[in-house]
C-alpha cells in the first residue's frame, strides 16, 4: 500500500513538472524557429519589418562609430566584450558615415580579444572586423525589449532623438538557441507521458484490488 502511495506522489510530481516544463518551453520559444535566415538589406528591413521570420541576415549597411560597450569579462589573457553597434543604410556616394539624430538599428554582439596585444594591433583588428561585417552582413535574431535603461541612455547620448521603442535590435543569436525550447518541450511531454502511464497503472491496480475485495466478501 505504501508503494502505491509513493507511486501516486511520483505521478503528481511528474504531472506538475511536465506542466512547468511546458510553461518554460513557451517562454523559451524564440520568435521564429526558421533555420534559414531571411535575406534583407537594412533599408528594406526598416521599411517593411521582418514578418514572421525573425532569423535574418542583414546586408547593405554601414557601421557608425563609436560602438557602445555593454559589459566585459576576462579569462586569462582573453577579454570578451559585449557590444552594441549602431548601423545605418549606406550614405549617398561621396558622403561618409555619420551618426543619425535617432538610432534606428543596433546589432548586439560579443568579441574576444587578446589583452596582451598592443593598442595599435587591437585597433587594426577591430577595423578589419568592421569592414568584414559590412561586406558579409550580419546574421542573428531580431529581439524585443533588448534595450535596458543603461543602453538606452548611452544611445541617446550619441543620438538624442532615439526612441527605444522604435529601434530594431538584432542579436548575434542563431536558431540553435531553440535547443532550450526543444529541451523544455521534450522534458514536459516526457513527464506528462510518464504521469499518464503511472496514473493508468495505479487506476488498474485500484480496480484489481477492489475486484479482489469484492470476490473475497462474496466468498464469505
Amino acid at each position: 500500500m505504501r508503494g502505491r502511495r509513493l507511486l501516486g506522489v511520483l505521478a503528481l510530481l511528474l504531472l506538475a513538472g511536465g506542466i512547468t516544463a511546458l510553461v518554460l518551453a513557451g517562454r523559451a520559444r524564440p520568435a521564429s524557429l526558421a533555420t534559414e535566415p531571411a535575406e534583407w538589406s537594412l533599408e528594406q528591413l526598416l521599411a517593411q519589418g521582418p514578418g514572421t521570420n525573425r532569423h535574418v541576415r542583414v546586408q547593405d549597411f554601414t557601421v557608425c562609430s563609436p560602438e557602445i560597450e555593454i559589459s566585459q569579462s576576462t579569462a586569462g589573457k582573453w577579454r570578451t566584450r559585449q557590444l552594441a553597434i549602431i548601423i545605418e543604410p549606406p550614405p549617398p556616394a561621396g558622403v561618409g558615415p555619420a551618426l543619425p539624430q535617432a538610432v534606428r538599428a543596433v546589432i548586439l554582439l560579443s568579441e574576444t580579444e587578446n589583452q596582451q596585444s598592443s593598442e595599435e594591433r587591437l585597433a587594426n583588428v577591430k577595423q578589419v572586423h568592421r569592414q568584414v561585417l559590412q561586406l558579409e552582413g550580419f546574421q542573428g535574431l531580431i529581439v524585443e525589449d533588448a534595450l535596458d535603461e543603461s543602453l538606452t541612455a548611452k544611445l541617446r547620448e550619441l543620438a538624442p532623438n532615439t526612441d527605444p521603442g522604435r529601434v530594431l535590435v538584432i542579436r548575434d543569436s542563431l536558431p540553435g538557441d531553440a535547443a532550450h525550447f526543444r529541451t523544455w518541450l521534450f522534458a514536459g511531454l516526457a513527464s506528462l507521458f510518464l504521469a499518464v502511464v503511472l496514473g493508468v497503472f495505479l487506476h488498474r491496480g485500484t480496480r484489481h484490488v477492489k475486484v479482489e475485495a469484492s470476490s473475497a466478501s462474496l466468498e464469505r
